[in-house]
């Protein structure tokens, strides 16, 4: 049928082509399209993201916020910050710490399974806190939880340097039961020493804040960099960031040998007690680091607290994020809106059934297993085998560090940004990068020969008497001594000295 235009051009509603078909009751007239994977994720973004008040883009300290402060309130402003607290971070931890922890044997009379359960404790502080803060910090003022573990972190430190100064006077001497012949008498119990070994425990306290301390630094300041950059953006500020973070340990190295040359009374001179760093009583001031630490998480932790949850146009990144969601994962997606934690157990379901993210995660583990064993009594590996001091052995470590710590997170970063490489391109690259670091990490089997000491039998493990010291009846402590002959001694007395005396902080026993 051929339609009839009307006098006001437009065609005849009653053509067959207009007629319009009965809307069942209940449906609209107009039914709405149905929304794309893009839509969806525009969607659950806002529900994420939330209503953004004036309060959340300021910048300052609960309700004061300074009109000139605002101008602060940039990306880079907030790397800067991040990245000074995590430099201390990192100085502190796997610089200070591990510095120190010879130190900490010899003055507290400390066992090497109680100095390992002092380095265990970061491990359980951060385990106690990294699923929750994590899960939840995600939703809260990420910022301000920044400068919350910052300012644990300082006063964990002020806690850990808190034994020098309750502990009475490093007092040392030269005990006779060394020498030849041995008598009960010549060697009386000091009950000082099991009063010193009581401050293990504030030592692993305060380590143990440390680790509350570091889970924000590698969690949520992380993510809080994503959600305000772009990708490229992104990847360039995380490795200045991680960069800075490693970049740490190895100037906590340097500095905590620089700080072991100085005597730990800082009031007395070493000279007037005929001691010098090559001395094996010597004791260096390990706990400067720590103070200083505190006083430069305290001043870092001030500006973190004045950024606000989120930087002006992170709703606008994110929103371009959402090209990157892919329709294969809106099964396994958490209902949009603000994390609970009773949707934790499901939250973390999702992210085992992840494969990928799951072989990632114990990849890490196992060389972070492996590199901080090593880290955390590499002071005490270089000390027995190069037969160097404290002070050397920190001061070569982080000379070692810098360049290879910092050339390798800067080159990452540059190269994950200029390539631009997809996620399955940087794993590959890290995969390379893991096996060539494990041909090299063959090297660390190399060792010095085991020195051989008169009268230890190495077949059998035990202490043969010798003519020397037939008639001494020496102890079993190992107090090593190197005789004319060239020949070590497990101990002076075992040698079948008699006299000991301490010449320009070397100890020189001898017979007469």
């Amino acid at each position: 049928m051929d339609q009839q235009p009307r006098k006001d051009g437009k065609l005849d509603d009653k053509s067959p082509e207009h007629v319009e078909e009965p809307v069942a009751a209940g449906q609209p007239a107009h039914p709405l399209p149905k929304p794309s994977v893009s839509g969806r994720v525009d969607n659950a973004l806002e529900r994420i993201q939330g209503d953004t008040d004036d309060a959340d883009l300021r910048c300052g300290w609960f309700f004061i916020t300074p009109v000139f402060l605002q101008s602060y309130m940039t990306a880079r402003c907030v790397l800067f910050t991040f990245c000074v607290a995590a430099f201390v971070q990192g100085m502190v931890i796997s610089g200070f710490v591990n510095v120190a922890l010879p130190s900490l044997e010899r003055r507290f009379k400390l066992q090497s399974a109680e100095v390992g359960m002092i380095v265990s404790m970061y491990n359980i502080g951060s385990l106690a806190l990294l699923l929750p803060i994590t899960y939840l910090g995600g939703q809260g003022h990420r910022p301000q939880l920044m400068a919350i573990g910052t300012l644990i972190m300082g006063i964990g430190s002020l806690l850990f340097s808190l034994p020098h100064f309750l502990a009475p006077q490093y007092k040392f001497s030269v005990l006779k039961k060394e020498l030849c012949p041995f008598t009960e008498e010549d060697a009386p119990a000091e009950a000082d020493d099991l009063h010193l070994r009581d401050y293990r425990w504030v030592l692993m306290f305060a380590n143990m804040l440390h680790g509350l301390a570091m889970v924000p630094f590698y969690t949520l300041s992380v993510s809080f960099l994503d959600d305000n950059l772009s990708n490229r953006k992104s990847a360039k500020y995380i490795s200045i960031y991680y960069t800075a973070a490693i970049m740490g340990p190895a100037c906590g190295f340097i500095l905590g040998g620089t700080f072991l040359n100085i005597y730990t009374d800082i009031t007395v001179d070493p000279a007037t007690l005929g001691l010098s760093r090559s001395s094996n009583v010597w004791v260096g001031a390990w706990w400067l680091g720590f103070v200083l630490t505190f006083i430069l998480a305290s001043l870092a932790s001030i500006p973190i607290f004045a950024f606000p949850r989120k930087l002006p146009g992170s709703a606008r990144i994110m929103s371009e994020k959402r090209i990157e969601v892919d329709e294969r994962i809106k099964g396994d997606m958490m209902p949009a809106g603000p994390s609970k934690f009773g949707d934790m157990p499901r939250a973390l379901w999702c992210l085992l059934c992840n494969k990928t993210f799951v072989f990632i995660c114990l990849a890490s583990t196992l060389e972070t297993s492996i590199g901080s064993g090593y880290a955390n009594f590499s002071t005490k590996l270089f000390e027995s085998q190069f037969r160097m001091t404290s002070s050397g052995a920190s001061l070569l470590l982080g000379l070692m560090a810098i360049p290879s710590a910092s050339l390798g997170t800067l080159l990452g970063g540059y190269i994950v940004s200029k390539l631009d490489m997809a996620c399955s391109t940087i794993i590959r690259m890290c995969l390379n990068m893991c096996i060539l670091n494990w041909f090299v990490f063959l090297m660390m089997f190399s060792y010095c020969p085991n020195l051989h000491y008169r009268g230890v039998n190495r077949t059998a493990g035990v202490i043969e008497p010798l003519p020397c010291s037939d008639n001494c009846s020496c102890p079993m402590e190992f107090n090593p001594v190197c005789g004319e002959d060239q020949i070590m001694y497990l101990s002076g007395c075992l040698a079948g000295c008699r006299e000991e005396a301490i010449l320009e902080g070397s100890r020189l026993t001898h017979e007469v």
